[in-house]
C-alpha cells in the first residue's frame, strides 16, 4: 500500500491518529477497503499507483518550491484542517450532506447510497451493504436517528473537492460527534457526491 508518510505516519503531530488507524485497517483487511473513504484518496495499492498519479487533477509527483526573497520555509497547515468559509445551509455542498443524512434518518438507504460518488458506490458495493456498515457502527448509526441534531461547516480543499464537517448530537446527550463528509463534483460537474465519511477526533 502507498500513502503519504509525512501526512499520516511519520510525524508525532499526525492530523488524525484515528484517520491513520482507519487507513491501516483498510489496507490490511480487504473486507474493510473503502469503509472509511480513504482508499483511492489517502492510500492506494501499488498496482493502482500509476492510475492514481495519472488521474485528472492529480498533483505532480515532483514540485519545485520557490520562496519569496527573505521568506523562510515553515511548516504548512495540514490539508485536513478546515478553513471557515462564509456559508449558509443553502450552499450546494451542505444541501447535499443534509439530503443524505435526511435519507438515512428516514430509513431510505437506497436514496442515501445513490448520493455517493461512483468510486464510493463501488467500495460500498450496494445499498444493503451500505446499510449494514452504517447500522453496524455505533458512531455512524447516530446519523440515522431522526432526533439527532446536526450543525454543518464547510471546508474547502479545491474547486472540485470539498469537505463538510457535521457536528451531531443525540437527543438528550451533551456528547458531540464530528463527522467529515468528503465530497467531489460529479463527472458532469452538475452536483456534489459523497466520496467518503470519516469520524474526526
Amino acid at each position: 500500500a502507498i500513502a503519504d508518510g509525512n501526512k499520516f505516519f511519520n510525524r508525532s503531530s499526525v492530523a488524525s491518529i484515528i484517520g491513520t488507524a482507519e487507513i491501516v485497517a483498510e489496507f490490511i483487511y480487504p473486507e474493510l477497503r473503502g469503509m472509511y473513504g480513504h482508499h483511492g484518496t489517502r492510500w492506494v495499492r501499488l498496482e493502482e499507483l500509476s492510475a492514481f498519479c495519472g488521474r485528472a487533477g492529480a498533483e505532480p509527483t515532483k514540485k519545485d518550491v520557490v520562496l519569496a526573497e527573505g521568506v523562510e520555509q515553515g511548516s504548512a497547515e495540514e490539508s485536513t484542517n478546515f478553513k471557515c468559509l462564509p456559508t449558509s445551509k443553502n450552499s450546494m455542498t451542505i444541501q447535499h450532506v443534509m439530503k443524505q443524512i435526511a435519507a438515512l434518518q428516514c430509513g431510505d438507504y437506497n436514496a442515501a447510497f445513490l448520493l455517493n460518488s461512483p468510486s464510493n458506490k463501488k467500495r460500498l458495493v450496494s445499498a444493503d451493504k451500505f446499510k449494514a456498515i452504517v447500522s453496524g457502527w455505533t458512531s455512524f448509526k447516530m446519523l440515522t436517528f431522526p432526533q439527532t441534531t446536526c450543525e454543518y461547516q464547510e471546508g474547502e480543499v479545491d474547486g472540485t473537492i470539498m469537505n463538510v464537517k457535521v457536528e451531531a448530537r443525540a437527543e438528550g446527550s451533551d456528547e458531540i460527534l464530528s463527522f467529515v463528509f468528503d465530497l467531489r463534483k460529479s463527472e458532469d460537474g452538475e452536483r456534489w457526491e459523497t466520496d467518503g465519511v470519516r469520524i474526526e477526533c
